[in-house]
């Protein structure tokens, strides 16, 4: 709790830089494929670069937990998708074996 506190008071002009949003997200992906199992797919669609003012570790970290949030709400396996949009947003899905929507 305390890490997201502080991530989320951070000043802008202070600790934030211009980062690749794709490139962090091809890290983390590499990493999530490497280390959860064969049943969760990681798919990802990415323009070639994606400019963004932020803090790069701390988005890695976010997608990190975000991964792995959604790997532990598909206990039967599933698909894990990430298209960054045009503003720099990060709409995630998941679709899990054996889930219903709402459920």
């Amino acid at each position: 709790m305390d890490g997201l506190l502080h991530f989320s008071r951070k000043q802008i002009s202070k600790e934030f830089k211009t980062v690749d949003l794709v490139s962090i997200i091809r890290e983390t992906c590499q990493i999530v494929v490497k280390s959860f199992e064969a049943r969760i797919e990681v798919q990802v669609d990415l323009p070639e670069h994606l400019m963004i003012l932020g803090d790069g570790a701390g988005l890695s970290q976010v997608l990190m937990n975000l991964c792995t949030n959604a790997r532990d709400a598909m206990p039967d396996g599933g698909c894990c998708e990430s298209k960054p949009g045009a503003m720099a947003g990060m709409p995630w899905s998941g679709i899990g074996h054996g889930h219903r929507h709402g459920s």
